[in-house]
């Protein structure tokens, strides 16, 4: 299992997401089962819907997590050299791969 931390990821907002999605069974963006030598765990988030700390740990199959990493990539390399833009490489996304390291899919709040 490959491990990001990236606050910077574009994520779907966890309301929109199944709950399966939200406990990191299957991947935030498409929606397929994920296995454990594909997936990517993208890191705890802070529930936006909570009244109080609330945290989910989103996570994809590597299929969508490489193709939001070379649309960051993308997007970064497109800017460089933009005068005055100051985010060469900062796209949404910029983030590589998952979740932390050791979780096992289980929903905690």
């Amino acid at each position: 299992m490959r491990t990001t931390q990236g606050d910077d990821t574009a994520l779907p907002h966890p309301a929109t997401l199944t709950p399966d999605q939200v406990r990191g069974a299957h991947c935030v963006w498409c929606g397929s089962l994920l296995r454990p030598e594909t997936v990517v765990d993208l890191g705890p988030r802070q529930d936006p819907r909570a009244t109080h700390i609330a945290t989910w740990w989103p996570r994809a199959c590597g299929d969508c997590a490489g193709r939001r990493a070379r649309e960051a990539d993308d997007e970064g390399t497109a800017s460089e050299g933009a005068p005055g833009t100051g985010t060469a490489g900062a796209g949404a996304g910029g983030a590589r791969g998952g979740r932390g390291a050791g979780h096992d899919g289980a929903l905690s709040a």
